[in-house]
């Protein structure tokens, strides 16, 4: 069973990520190549986190970090903003269509919802003791109540795989 739940996560995990050429605003936008293209010339750029490295044709270069809902940016002594497009409009063309947004909550949720969703769908007595049985000196589970354990197993596993797609 918990092999199933790794390969469909690992299935999963593939889904959605964009990859090609983009068109935005006249600025062509290669993500296989990472180059920003506009008027025949060609800016590098790099993703690493929340931070967007642009590299000028001169080999000069523009960062922006981005945190907390604002940003931080800096460049190198030979950067000119005047020589081409400025680096804040190349970063945030670059941070808001060609950084993937992807949340780990989602992941991390739907994760722990298949773990304890398959824990009580297997172990549907154990998990039934940890619940309630510890309550009550011998004593065992209804089938009913095992039934119920086995539900709320299924219900988990099928809000974990609603989790990756809110």
């Amino acid at each position: 069973m918990a092999a199933i739940f790794l390969c469909t996560a690992l299935l999963f995990s593939g889904c959605g990520k964009s990859s090609g050429t983009l068109q935005v605003q006249g600025y062509t936008i290669d993500r296989t190549d990472s180059t920003i293209s506009r008027d025949g010339v060609t800016y590098h750029y790099q993703v690493i986190g929340d931070s967007v490295t642009i590299t000028y044709p001169d080999q000069s270069t523009y960062q922006t970090m981005y945190q907390n809902g604002g940003s931080f940016s800096g460049w190198s002594e030979d950067y000119d903003p005047d020589n081409g497009v400025p680096g804040d409009v190349l970063t945030d063309l670059v941070w808001e269509n060609a950084v993937p947004k992807r949340d780990t909550l989602h992941w991390i949720l739907s994760f722990l919802c298949w773990l304890l969703g398959g824990f009580i769908l297997i172990f549907p007595k154990a998990s039934w003791y940890v619940c309630y049985g510890w309550r009550f000196q011998n004593t065992e589970p209804s089938s009913a109540a095992l039934i119920l354990e086995r539900i709320t197993g299924v219900i988990l596993i099928i809000a974990g795989f609603i989790c990756i797609f809110i």
